[in-house]
């Protein structure tokens, strides 16, 4: 199998060190929640289309300048986790390297969940989405996918409104069809 190799040097070195302790600021760190819609185009996500969710979004900060790192659910999640290019999608599975995001808030203290309704194992998401990784991991898949997305939002919010510093990576379905 051919295997990709940056021109820029190993795939798996960040840039430069990740530092997120200047984020505190001595204040109580953020909680985060990400919230990746299968299927979903930008363009539908407005107040008419969406209320609930936009209204959701716009309680905390809300990055509006997002470009997909892929055209594929498991390598764009991929891409946000990690903060590498899904050109490095199997090689960096096959070293099972730890997710980058979840490692460095993990130290900070953050506890780290992710919510779907999505089968558990999917084009190796399960590699770096999983018990392992993560301090919580629901997944609930009984009803419709609609039933799915709205319990999964439900706990999420949830788990990023307690008092320790928490990420949330929630994973949707039912924007996979109308």
């Amino acid at each position: 199998a051919l295997e990709y190799r940056s021109r820029f040097g190993d795939p798996f070195a960040p840039p430069r060190p990740l530092e997120l302790a200047p984020l505190a600021n001595g204040k109580k760190l953020p909680s985060i929640s990400i919230v990746v819609a299968e299927s979903l185009r930008g363009s539908v996500f407005t107040p008419e289309l969406m209320p609930k969710l936009f209204a959701w979004s716009n309680e905390g900060l809300r990055f509006e300048r997002h470009y997909a790192g892929s055209n594929h659910s498991e390598s764009g999640l991929f891409g946000l986790v990690f903060g590498r290019s899904a050109l490095t999608y199997h090689s960096t599975l096959n070293a099972h390297a730890e997710p980058t995001l979840l490692r460095a808030l993990r130290r900070l203290g953050y506890r780290a969940g992710y919510f779907t309704g999505h089968p558990e194992r999917w084009l190796r998401r399960e590699e770096f989405m999983n018990r392992a990784t993560l301090d919580d991991f629901e997944r609930d898949d009984v009803g419709s996918w609609n039933d799915w997305d709205r319990r999964a939002l439900a706990r999420a919010s949830a788990y990023v409104k307690s008092d320790r510093p928490s990420i949330a990576v929630t994973f949707l379905m039912s924007s996979h069809y109308e």
